[in-house]
């Protein structure tokens, strides 16, 4: 079992690495949080942005909505309903992307 605290460093270190488009790293280190029986929000939104970034749409959509079940407030909600717009907007299913966009734009009003 993995201590808390390296669970923490290993999520930091793969945001960062998110952050300065190091892709496959931080995918790597996602994906040994995952491993260790970690499931977030914030963690399937990180993997959803990085499969986003490298063209991975489908991916994404299934991260993001796992991503959704985890929601905790409007703002989780927002963000997830957003990469899930973007996800569905690279896929060609523009439609259903102006759908999920709308619902963002709604969700964003409700405050």
């Amino acid at each position: 079992m993995l201590p808390e605290r390296h669970k923490e460093f290993l999520y930091f270190l793969g945001y960062f690495y998110l952050q300065h488009r190091k892709l496959s790293k931080a995918l790597t280190l996602f994906a040994a949080l995952k491993a260790t029986g970690v499931d977030t929000w914030f963690l399937h939104m990180a993997i959803g942005q990085a499969k986003l970034m490298q063209g991975e749409a489908q991916d994404a959509l299934e991260e993001a909505r796992q991503a959704h079940r985890l929601c905790e407030d409007r703002d989780q909600e927002r963000q997830t309903l957003f990469l899930m717009a973007r996800a569905l907007w690279q896929m060609g299913e523009r439609e259903e992307a102006r759908q999920y966009f709308r619902k963002f734009v709604e969700t964003g009003r409700q405050t």
